[in-house]
């Protein structure tokens, strides 16, 4: 039925030259009154003779392909072609098996009646005469009166045979790679229940509890205590409580506010309240706070902070957050950076009192053979010197206006708000040297600031 309704589809796209080809080339294997009807029912009438005459049956069609190749129809050729190919390739083992099979009949009838087969063939040709046209288009259907069977020529075969062997090795390949994937699936699981079930796991004694535990330890360390004493029972801000810090927590910024104190000696104070300069500072994310600053007013009958000035890992250094004109103090831990801090404030007096808390991380062996020393900054530079004119290397280590001033009984001014100090530690150099933005040098004489003008390579460094 599917044959018959391509055969139909196949011949209704004829054009009329197609069809009487087809008749003229068909000859006088049909009738006359169906060969010069080359209507379409007339192509059905011949196709029709044609199966009557086991010319072409369903199986069998080479000598309908062969017509259309010579009169050349090869789109037709090529359908009847891929046609007869997807029906053999759906039934190739049948095919082969009835093959053998028909093969082996084929042989009996032959040698039953072959000598009805050739006297009928030669009634035949003397009745009808075929052309040599016929002759080579019918050669492949000798055994057409016989048993129907398959005809495969060479090309098809290895076509077919190829393809198979494709698609079998495809297979064979998805199912070598399931079955590894399954196998070392299958060796995971087994190590996993030899390793849960039959090998005992190491219980943690005493000495081993510890050794995890010594892998991080918070090493925690309280600062001085600033400013008066006599009020440090009465905190009113503290960082870790109030912001619920964790060991874990680290510090990202400082916001400094400060104000000018009017009753006093317009000094500069810090102050969290009624201020009027804020500012905030900003670390990096690889950075930490490891040095700070102090200023103390100790003029007053309770003493407060006044300045406040930070250092990080990463070698910055900060502008004196409201004023260097007061009692130096540092503090910094080797291998400690700040973490927190408490103190108490006043809406007056500003900084009343202040602690840090530095934090490291380490292990118990670390904490107990390392003792944190204080950092202080150490900066150098040179210059010519006006008396001999030698080139000269002078060094210093920090300190504050206020404080030197007193101690090498100095008059004047402090050279500029944002101005570090230093007190010589090297055998040649000035006594006391300020620095501004880490570029510019100052000395002090008679009373006043003067300008280095052949100072160079200035240098600071944190040491303990």
């Amino acid at each position: 039925m599917e044959f018959r309704a391509l055969l139909i589809e196949i011949f209704n796209q004829l054009s009329d030259n197609d069809r009487q080809s087809l008749h003229f080339v068909v000859g006088n294997r049909v009738p006359r009154n169906a060969r010069d009807d080359c209507t379409p029912s007339g192509s059905l009438r011949l196709l029709d003779f044609l199966f009557d005459q086991t010319l072409i049956t369903e199986q069998n069609y080479d000598y309908l392909i062969h017509v259309f190749e010579r009169i050349k129809c090869y789109e037709a050729a090529k359908r009847l072609r891929q046609h007869k190919l997807s029906t053999t390739s759906t039934s190739i083992v049948e095919a082969v098996l009835s093959e053998s099979l028909l093969n082996i009949a084929d042989d009996k009838m032959k040698s039953s009646f072959g000598d009805h087969s050739e006297r009928f063939s030669h009634i035949y040709e003397e009745e009808q005469p075929s052309t040599e046209l016929e002759n080579s288009i019918l050669q492949p259907n000798n055994n057409i009166f016989f048993a129907e069977r398959y005809q495969f020529d060479d090309r098809e075969r290895k076509q077919l045979s190829s393809t198979i062997t494709k698609v079998l090795a495809k297979k064979y390949l998805i199912l070598s790679i399931i079955l590894t994937l399954i196998l070392i699936l299958c060796i995971l699981l087994y190590l996993m229940l030899v390793r849960f079930c039959f090998i005992e796991s190491p219980k943690l004694n005493d000495t081993t509890l510890s050794a995890l535990l010594l892998e991080i330890v918070y090493v925690i360390r309280e600062g001085l205590k600033y400013g008066d004493s006599s009020l440090f029972q009465n905190e009113t801000f503290g960082d870790a409580k109030n912001l619920e810090l964790s060991y874990g927590d680290r510090c990202i910024g400082v916001e400094l506010k400060w104000s000018l104190h009017a009753r006093t000696s317009q000094r500069e104070e810090l102050s969290i309240f009624q201020s009027e300069f804020t500012n905030v500072f900003l670390l990096d994310s690889n950075e930490e706070i490891s040095k700070i600053n102090l200023y103390q007013d100790l003029h007053e009958t309770h003493s407060s902070i006044i300045g406040i000035q930070f250092y990080t890992t990463n070698g910055r250094k900060t502008n004196v957050f409201g004023s260097n004109d007061g009692h130096f103090l540092t503090e910094s831990f080797e291998r400690y950076t700040f973490r927190y801090a408490n103190g108490r404030q006043n809406r007056e007096r500003g900084i009343e009192m202040l602690q840090f808390f530095w934090i490291k991380q380490s292990s118990m062996n670390g904490q107990i053979g390392t003792v944190p020393r204080t950092m202080v900054e150490k900066c150098g530079f040179t210059y010519t010197s006006n008396k001999d004119f030698k080139f000269v290397n002078a060094t210093g280590i920090e300190t504050s206006w206020y404080d030197i001033k007193r101690k090498l009984n100095l008059q004047g001014d402090q050279c500029d708000p944002t101005a570090s100090y230093y007190e010589k530690i090297s055998k040649r150099g000035p006594e006391v040297f300020a620095i501004v933005n880490r570029t510019s040098v100052f000395y002090h004489e008679h009373g006043e600031w003067h300008k280095y003008g052949t100072a160079a390579d200035v240098i600071c460094a944190i040491i303990p």
